[in-house]
């Protein structure tokens, strides 16, 4: 898994602030719910390209 630039827990506790960089997010949430020893489920993620 890539480095991320700050704490997982800080980026998915604060999104306004990463707003415009949904792929680091995800990232954030992906190494949370590892650290806890849970999956996820790319294909449940949906992308909305229209906003």
């Amino acid at each position: 898994m890539p480095k991320l630039p700050a704490a997982p827990v800080f980026i998915v506790t604060h999104p306004h602030l990463f707003g415009d960089r949904p792929l680091l997010r995800r990232l954030a949430w992906a190494a949370l719910m590892s650290a806890r020893g849970r999956r996820m489920r790319q294909a449940r993620i949906a992308l909305d390209l229209t906003a």
